[in-house]
């Protein structure tokens, strides 16, 4: 079949016609897009920045006080001047509400403790000399209320918290775990105690809860649908709304795991999230993107907001 000229010259305006309406619907799709991205970029941005510094502000606290902490101990001997150290552990303790317990070891595995849970106390555990523990509990004013003693079974010696803190004159931070009296997420950092001779014959440590975390992440509203959780690259679930569903069956004598969400969707979000997580010296790119799923269409986003971890934590937002 043969077309006129003018049918002909119709046909090509018709298609050139489409093929601009094409490219213009392209164009505002991907304008739209880049735009929905730059906008949930920079709220999710906002909300690292007050993470990062609530984050920092308990990191650096915690340094600060396990230095000052270590040049105190430098030339004290813990079993004969018990007395001395345990108020200060004490008062150190007390600095923050998320602090759980502050406690300190030397070389012959002689252990002090101020501690919070499950009842405020004291610990003397005089291990290279034998005998009982002696625990004091006592009031918010440091006056004693019971003392009572207990079979010695604890080897601080033996506990990653010592054995993880080298000579160098730094913080040293554990991976997120359980605490075995509270059940909850924590991390402990130590700092090593130096003689004269810049030898290491002691070890400070504190134990930091991160529950708290979990208020924050449910405080900042991206939306109706929207959740923001901190995950770590071990796939561990730091933080969580309160109020987001977990699975029944779940293990609880473990921290909790991505898988352990009941929205499915939400697992592969951070699946394909953490798949885009290209690490180069120690600093990732902070990738962004919409996943579509039988739930529905999703626009989720990852922030990494700690450096020097074994196991990473990201911000992480699905809308």
């Amino acid at each position: 079949m043969k077309l006129g000229f003018r049918n002909a010259i119709a046909l090509l305006f018709t298609l050139l016609l489409v093929a601009t309406v094409t490219i213009v619907t392209l164009n505002g799709y991907l304008q739209a897009r880049s735009g929905v991205l730059d906008l949930s970029t920079r709220v999710i941005d906002g909300a690292v920045s007050r993470m990062a510094l609530r984050t920092n502000d308990i990191i650096q606290q915690a340094n600060n006080s396990l230095e000052l902490l270590a040049l105190a101990l430098q030339q004290h001997d813990l079993v004969s001047q018990q007395q001395t150290i345990l108020p200060l552990l004490w008062r150190i303790n007390n600095q923050s509400p998320l602090y759980q317990s502050v406690y300190l070891s030397d070389n012959q595995g002689n252990f002090l403790q101020a501690r919070k849970h499950p009842k405020p106390a004291t610990r003397f555990n005089p291990f290279s000399q034998g005998g009982d523990e002696l625990w004091i509990y006592r009031d918010e004013h440091y006056q004693p209320l019971a003392h009572i003693t207990k079979p010695r079974g604890y080897n601080p010696l033996e506990r990653p918290w010592y054995q993880n803190t080298g000579n160098e004159v730094r913080p040293y931070w554990s991976d997120i775990y359980l605490y075995s009296s509270t059940k909850e997420p924590g991390i402990t950092v130590s700092w090593p105690v130096l003689n004269s001779q810049g030898e290491r014959h002691a070890v400070v440590a504190i134990d930091i809860s991160l529950t708290s975390l979990n208020r924050f992440v449910g405080e900042v509203s991206f939306g109706e649908d929207a959740i923001l959780l901190i995950v770590n690259t071990n796939d561990e679930v730091i933080a969580h709304p309160e109020q987001l569903p977990l699975a029944a069956n779940r293990e609880t004598s473990r921290l909790l795991q991505i898988d352990d969400l009941t929205q499915p969707w939400l697992q592969a979000a951070w699946q394909k999230m953490k798949q885009q997580l290209i690490i180069d010296d120690g600093y990732s790119q902070q990738p962004d993107d919409f996943l579509q799923t039988e739930a529905g269409r999703f626009f989720i986003h990852a922030k990494q907001i700690t450096y020097g971890f074994d196991n990473e934590w990201y911000l992480f937002l699905k809308t």
